[in-house]
């Protein structure tokens, strides 16, 4: 998986120096693949210790729409996306930061703090979940 990541980024910016041209949407892309390779490491070093977590890939979470750069988070999907999500979830998980997609699942970046406005939005999240969990039974 790591190495298929490193091998796409590769031809995106063997693309982006043929053409001479990095759009905002090419930047997050690869912005984005940063994060991911990050995390996935991470993530592998943690299951060679046995420390069993499991690797969130924030945009299959958190949609936006399509201005590239200054994106907007759709917090009705949010909400609705992230109850789903973290109802079932019995572990840690390793998410990546300031990370988010489209509705046509094109990977875009939050800018500057968006690793803590993700952090403050899943946290929000759990806690709303745990309570509603503890007031039902």
């Amino acid at each position: 998986m790591i190495i298929l990541k490193f091998d796409e980024l590769k031809e995106i910016l063997r693309s982006v120096f043929l053409v001479c041209e990095l759009s905002k949407y090419t930047l997050d892309f690869i912005i984005g693949h940063g994060e991911i390779l990050s995390l996935k490491i991470i993530c592998y070093y943690r299951k060679s210790q046995k420390l069993m977590d499991s690797f969130l890939d924030a945009p299959r979470v958190i949609k936006t729409d399509e201005n590239f750069g200054i994106v907007k988070v759709n917090f009705a999907t949010l909400n609705k996306s992230n109850k789903i999500h973290f109802a079932k979830i019995n572990s840690i998980e390793v998410v990546t930061g300031f990370m988010a997609s489209t509705n046509n699942s094109q990977v875009n970046t939050l800018g500057c703090g968006g690793c803590d406005y993700i952090a403050a939005g899943f946290f929000a999240q759990i806690i709303s979940i745990k309570y509603y969990m503890e007031k039902s039974f």
